[in-house]
């Protein structure tokens, strides 16, 4: 299904983001705010527009287990496993 493929892409892009951005050696980071801008600015925005309706709180049922409105949901993966 093409948008599955454009869903995965979308969400693998995203996790490697996040891991680059808050993981640095195995501990945590404070995020930077030019970081925190270039996710509110090219990040969420492809988030809102491609995966909310199905992956986040407000969806009517969260497809594949995966919540991708925080970083937790995120990293934790869905019932297919991690990102």
């Amino acid at each position: 299904m093409a948008l599955y493929g454009i869903c995965s892409r979308w969400v693998s892009a995203f996790g490697v983001f996040l891991l680059l951005c808050s993981h640095v050696g195995g501990q945590e980071q404070i995020n930077t705010p030019e970081q925190l801008k270039f996710f509110e600015m090219k990040i969420r925005p492809v988030l809102v527009e491609h995966c909310y309706h199905c992956h986040a709180a407000g969806a009517k049922t969260i497809q594949g287990g995966l919540r991708l409105d925080h970083r937790d949901g995120m990293l934790k993966g869905g019932d297919s496993g991690v990102v």
